[in-house]
């Protein structure tokens, strides 16, 4: 089965918390007759309040005050104006909607940790349990010049705590002009939070996670049609006091789904990772997910699914291949500072979420269940896929017997926030290898490449992390030199028939010489030119390397990450120098398109191949665009896919493209790919890699995200940019089965068509693009520029993805 992609992205969160019954409705029904605005308390103001404005493109929402009024309503003063400041009239297109919450904390036998609770309820259809909303029904006063009053009609409870912390949130919304509002891009959106004591003094929220954090990601985190956009306004509506009608809680079955904001967000987060999720999977229970049930989500199953079990992609028609599938955190999901980070100014201070590293010492079972959600701490049998606590988290350890726990108090005993060499310890566990302070990477730099008639001479340093030389290159389990031409228009593989791409191991292969008067750990690897290069064909020269880390081998087995067999590998960026093969002049460098700053603002530390590769620039060298997974020149019957007939093949095509620039774009767009479902790729050992599932979490529009400057116009694809060769341009077709009987067609696509339908992959786009394809004198002639460049009337790409990328 293929989810339906809500998870966490513009398009994608944009219903994926549309909870099904009154939870989430916005509104409290028919507002009534406007009452008078009760009179402010003595005692309310904002004296200390955090207060962070959350600005859509046009529109901006401040609070400016709250207090609770003498009978007990709390009241907000509020301000909106558009992007330069300008006061926003109350006009009949634009909706306010309210939330509001008091912090508390958890019951003693879940840990007594901080934890918010909504002030604003209504009783749910199934079960008939109170769950928090927001309201819409309350008195508003219009003070002038764009400033309003807004007085909650829901009262506080009496003898409510004046001396606790208190938030109001807002999220305000109002059609752009002269566009249909059928999605949240057609809107302008803003949210804005304000905690405040209501017997004054200084409030003291506590977040943990901020929208500066998931922002590096998601771009603008967007849920409920895109109008929340504030993590600070979930906490207080994703409480322990919402409960997900039609869905039960993986960690145990029994109980309903409870959507608390960390809870809810971890599990989804971890998705396709969930432990309980992995265990449905190896034991092929198809019927087993992690979802929310919502009056939006497809039928069936009638939920959104972030983790279940799958029939594998790669094996369509296989009796019992299945594999657990959702969502997959794009880096080690132990980084929980990617998430848990506060929000911080220009100048670096922390605005809010400076409770950032309490999941350090917040330690509850149900805290920890977020991930860990197969862990059973009840006595007597556990379910099906769970284990009891203590053998949950020792896989393969027979000395770890089942410890069942009644309630939190001796959590912390087991897991402190730090300990040397204690499994149990929070840091140490969540710590991923490649911010270990045992990490020793290797750096490479290339001080020169200069050709000499058939070869090229490429000088090489490697060192340690610390600076140290590595003098002893037997260290290295896996170190090489790539040479690629031509660098412009753009790289191939297939230059004058014979491979353009050479790569030469030189760690203990002979091939290495320490280069003559250099420093230590400085060498010199030989490398051959490509076959048919020659003259002043720009090149281009990387590196790659690896070794074993003892330390973290070691660290890892103890965490139950690695068999006995495996170890853990550190590596080296790839450095990439350019030369001319004449050996004289200037070498220009191949055109920038995207960063490893910005794959990694998303990935942690892109790593691919073994950890070999992990710079762009770098991949860039290989993945030309007339590189497929077709074996090549020297290939073996053992890599990539079968050479000839797409006979036996999961997609029935000859050749797939590895093209960076395409396959990048296809990876992303993952299951929203139409034309090109399934996406299979064949690697090393020609394992068919499916890709065809993955989750993109931002919105795709954003170019801008991966891109560098203007690189994803059609303006900034260079003269001469060569073609995409075997590129999927017919929609693949299944039986009932799901088995894949025609794969469509491979053909050579010119390079704007394989940048633009990569992305916008269905038939229609597929079929105009070819119809704006022109032959000329047996090359292909685009004519995209027209309607799409960048000086079009019509529809220039900046403009046309700018107003989705909100």
């Amino acid at each position: 089965m293929r989810f339906t992609t809500c998870e966490l992205s513009a398009a994608a969160l944009a219903a994926v918390l549309a909870l099904a019954g009154p939870a989430c409705t916005g509104s409290r029904g028919d507002p009534g007759p406007a009452g008078p605005a009760g009179p402010a308390a003595a005692d309310g103001g904002a004296a200390g309040a955090i207060n962070t404005a959350a600005r859509g493109q046009n529109l901006a929402a401040s609070l400016t005050a709250a207090r609770v009024t003498s009978d007990g309503h709390l009241q907000v003063d509020y301000a909106l104006a558009d992007a330069e400041g300008a006061p926003v009239a109350a006009t009949s297109d634009l909706s306010n909607s309210w939330v509001a919450g008091v912090l508390g904390t958890t019951d003693a036998a879940n840990g007594s940790l901080p934890a918010w609770q909504s002030l604003v309820m209504t009783t749910a259809a199934a079960p008939a349990v109170p769950v928090p909303t927001s309201e819409s029904k309350g008195t508003v006063e219009d003070l002038g010049g764009g400033k309003f009053r807004y007085t909650f009609d829901a009262a506080l409870p009496a003898g409510y705590d004046k001396n606790a912390t208190y938030r109001v949130g807002l999220f305000s919304r109002r059609p752009l002009p002269g566009v249909t509002p059928a999605e949240a891009s057609t809107y302008d959106i803003a949210n804005a939070v304000l905690d405040f004591v209501p017997a004054g003094g200084t409030a003291a929220p506590h977040d943990m996670v901020s929208n500066q954090a998931c922002n590096t990601c998601h771009g603008i985190i967007q849920a409920h049609g895109g109008f929340r956009r504030e993590t600070r306004l979930c906490a207080v509506c994703h409480t322990t006091q919402l409960v997900n009608a039609g869905t039960t809680d993986t960690a145990d079955p029994s109980q309903p789904n409870v959507l608390d904001f960390g809870r809810m967000t971890h599990r989804i987060h971890m998705g396709k990772a969930l432990p309980s999720v992995v265990d449905a999977a190896a034991k092929k229970d198809t019927a087993w997910s992690y979802g929310i049930a919502s009056r939006f989500a497809p039928t069936p199953p009638g939920k959104f699914v972030y983790g279940g079990v799958c029939p594998d992609p790669a094996k369509p028609g296989v009796a019992g291949a299945v594999v657990a599938c959702g969502v997959g955190f794009p880096q080690d999901i132990r980084n929980c500072a990617a998430c848990h980070a506060p929000q911080l100014d220009p100048q670096g201070n922390a605005q809010y979420a400076t409770q950032a590293n309490d999941w350090q010492t917040s330690v509850s079972r149900r805290t920890c269940q977020g991930c860990h959600d197969s862990s059973w701490f009840a006595n007597g049998t556990p379910p099906v896929h769970h284990v009891v606590h203590q053998q949950a988290s020792n896989p393969g350890d027979a000395s770890a017997t089942g410890l069942p726990l009644a309630d939190d108090t001796s959590c912390k005993g087991c897991h402190p926030a730090s300990g040397s060499n204690n499994r149990g310890a929070m840091v140490q566990g969540h710590t991923a290898p490649l911010l270990s302070s045992e990490l020793n990477p290797i750096t490479l730099k290339i001080p020169s490449a200069i050709a000499r008639a058939t070869s090229v001479a490429v000088t090489v340093s490697v060192a340690n992390a610390d600076g140290t030389p590595v003098t002893d290159l037997s260290t290295l389990d896996n170190a090489a030199v790539v040479v690629s031409c031509p660098t412009t228009p753009d790289y191939s593989v297939s230059h004058n028939a014979s491979s353009a791409v050479v790569r030469v191991q030189f760690a203990g292969r002979g091939s290495t010489a320490p280069a003559a008067g250099g420093a230590p750990g400085t060498y010199v690897v030989t490398a051959p030119l490509p076959a048919g290069v020659a003259g002043s064909t720009p090149c281009a020269a990387g590196a790659e390397a690896r070794r074993v880390n003892a330390a973290l081998t070691v660290q890892e087995r103890r965490l139950g990450n690695l068999s006995a067999t495996a170890s853990f590998e550190e590596f080296a960026l790839n450095p990439v120098a350019y030369f001319n093969a004449s050996g004289t002049g200037p070498a220009p460098a191949r055109r920038t398109v995207v960063t490893i700053e910005k794959c990694n603002a998303c990935h942690g530390v892109l790593s691919l191949h073994g950890g070999l590769r992990h710079n762009p620039e770098y991949c860039a060298m290989c993945h030309a665009p007339d590189a497929t997974d077709v074996n090549g020149a020297g290939g073996t019957a053992t890599t990539g896919r079968p050479t000839g007939a797409p006979t036996g093949t999961v997609d029935l095509l000859a050749a797939r493209s590895i093209h960076l620039k395409p396959m990048i774009h296809q990876i992303h767009t993952g299951e929203e790919l139409q034309v090109n479902s399934p996406y299979i790729i064949y690697g090393f050992g020609s394992a068919a890699n499916a890709l065809g599932e993955v989750r993109y979490p931002g919105t795709r529009a954003n170019c801008a995200a991966c891109h560098q400057g203007a690189t994803y116009t059609v303006d900034s694809i260079p003269a001469g940019a060569p073609p995409t060769v075997a590129l999927q341009t017919g929609a693949s077709t299944r039986n009932a089965a799901g088995v894949v009987t025609a794969g469509g067609v491979t053909e050579t696509v010119g390079p704007v068509t394989s940048a633009c339908v990569s992305c916008h992959d269905s038939p229609s786009a597929h079929a105009h693009a070819k119809a704006n394809t022109l032959a000329s004198g047996g090359a292909q002639l685009e004519t995209c520029s027209v309607c799409h460049g960048e000086s079009s009337r019509a529809a220039p790409v900046g403009k046309v993805h700018a107003a989705y990328a909100r």
